[in-house]
């Protein structure tokens, strides 16, 4: 199996693989976030049994850039009943780039898609904050938290993670390919089907399937479409994963998010023709007349103080990373509708 996404290129584990293994076993081993788990073998045999002992299992898989073919982590599962647990580790040089949850994203929809895998799980510390939000982007809800101790000498809170994929949701995630068209203070319709701002949320479940709850907010689409509940009634509806996700939606006749990030701002300026909110510098908007909301997670200026501070490292972004960020840079991560005076 081989699975390709916009930067990498995801492959089942091999034996002659244990070179690159080893080296983020020894990156693990020394961060911060070892604690949490068993440690992993540093020397050569060691590590070349044990990943000869995942490549038997079927469900390790490498992650390779595409642009340098170079090994930056795996992923991995572990068959329990029906349920897939969910294991990744990534070299500490190539974290904080999104590759994380772009690798684990594509596989974890392959699995649900292609197997029909509706049940995952998760472990991880309380405390290993990249590893709980990566969890949580993908959709996953920690459902409860309990002591967790390897060696009886040190002991820490490790949260048990779940993601259920209901068969109405996965017959829909199949359709990427859908229409979505958002009518601010009043709708989102999603290939013809009408998602109303204060709607029961009975109805929305009927319309769309229950999706996954935590808290207030309910996700849809592998994650790729939120909203958040107030009283039962629909408060908030927002599209969370901009150029990199699959759903395109679209706001007064254009796309949100493959649209330029200054363009689409001028259009909601004008339709707003008020009060907008901006306390983050250009990160985000909030357009209170017809409350709309925009994120992104980075700006243009950042990432040019990123390509300079890079080659002062001696180590420069190349020309893929670089055209990569300024793509998310220039285009909105986030766009959300809300009822009526949400933003005020």
């Amino acid at each position: 199996m081989k699975l390709e996404t916009s930067r990498l290129v995801i492959r089942h584990l091999k034996e002659s693989d244990w070179q690159a293994m080893k080296s983020v076993f020894v990156d693990f081993n020394n961060s911060k976030y070892a604690a949490y788990d068993m440690p992993l073998p540093t020397e050569d045999e060691e590590a070349k049994v044990l990943t000869k002992r995942f490549t038997a299992s079927k469900l390790f898989f490498t992650v390779f850039l595409k642009e340098s073919n170079e090994m930056i982590g795996y992923i991995c599962f572990h068959k329990d009943g029906n349920t897939y647990d969910l294991g990744y580790c990534f070299h500490s040089a190539y974290h904080s780039k999104g590759y994380a949850y772009e690798s684990t994203n594509a596989l974890v929809k392959y699995f649900a898609d292609k197997c029909g895998v509706t049940n995952f799980a998760a472990g991880t510390a309380i405390d290993n904050i990249p590893s709980c939000k990566l969890l949580e982007k993908l959709g996953f809800a920690c459902v409860s938290i309990e002591t967790v101790s390897f060696d009886n000498a040190f002991s820490f809170q490790g949260g048990n993670f779940v993601l259920n994929i209901s068969e109405t949701n996965l017959n829909l995630k199949e359709n990427f390919g859908m229409k979505i068209e958002i009518y601010p203070l009043d709708k989102v319709v999603i290939d013809g089907v009408e998602i109303f701002l204060g709607m029961e949320q009975s109805a929305v479940e009927t319309a769309i399937g229950k999706g996954q709850l935590i808290g207030k907010r309910c996700y849809y689409f592998n994650s790729e479409m939120a909203i958040d509940y107030s009283n039962n009634k629909v408060e908030y509806i927002e599209f969370l994963c901009g150029v990199d996700g699959m759903l395109k939606p679209a706001i007064y006749g254009i796309s949100a998010f493959e649209t330029q990030a200054n363009d689409l701002f001028e259009v909601l300026k004008e339709r707003n023709n008020g009060a907008i909110g901006d306390n983050e510098n250009g990160y985000s908007y909030q357009f209170q007349n017809i409350s709309v909301g925009v994120y992104r997670e980075s700006v243009p200026e950042e990432i040019k103080e990123m390509i300079e501070e890079a080659v002062s490292f001696g180590e420069p972004m190349s020309d893929h990373e670089i055209e990569y960020e300024m793509k998310r840079a220039n285009h909105w991560a986030t766009i959300g509708v809300g009822v009526a005076g949400y933003y005020q």
